[in-house]
């Protein structure tokens, strides 16, 4: 981890890749945002952003938080949604495909579940003893991992996604179409 953060000491002195706040301050050039704006964001090399203040510019993940969304849900939806879209979108799906989810209701494993309904896909998801919460997510199938195992269904599915990392490729290759 220290060759990513820093060695021997971190690069940054105050951490943080993701972000909910009100803007203070912002540049003479900068027309989309203003000052008392609610804005969220996610830089992923990090940008200091656990720290009262920081500076950013008003680059392409800077967004205006909805004024339905409070600073707490706000702030929880972030990089959950962030690593699950990215991880997603590097996978050719198409509407009625089958996606294997494990880990259904961690940040990335519940963010990936309602952007593939989103996408008329249809979900398996793997919960350990959370069946209910990750059925409200809109999986379509929801396998209870703590009297279950998922290894063992004779389904296939076009993409697996271990949303937590417990599994490997060897066991999940023969879930594969």
């Amino acid at each position: 981890m220290r060759l990513f953060v820093g060695y021997p000491k971190p690069k940054r002195a105050t951490p943080g890749t993701d972000f909910v706040g009100e803007i203070t301050q912002i540049g003479s050039e900068v027309k989309e945002y203003a000052v008392g704006d609610r804005v969220w964001g996610f830089i992923d090399n990090g940008c200091g952003s656990h720290g009262e203040y920081f500076c950013t510019s008003s680059f392409e993940n800077l967004r205006k938080v909805s004024k339905n969304i409070d600073q707490i849900q706000a702030g929880a939806s972030i990089e959950g949604v962030h690593y699950a879209y990215n991880f997603l979108n590097k996978i050719n799906l198409k509407e009625g495909d089958q996606v294997l989810v494990i880990g259904g209701t961690g940040a990335i494993g519940s963010a990936a579940i309602q952007i593939l309904k989103s996408r008329n896909i249809h979900v398996t998801a793997v919960s350990l003893g959370n069946v209910e919460k990750v059925a409200q997510l809109g999986a379509d199938q929801v396998i209870d991992g703590l009297l279950d195992d998922f290894t063992g269904i004779k389904q296939q599915f076009d993409a697996v996604l271990d949303a937590v990392g417990k599994s490997r490729f060897k066991i999940c290759k023969p879930l594969l179409k």
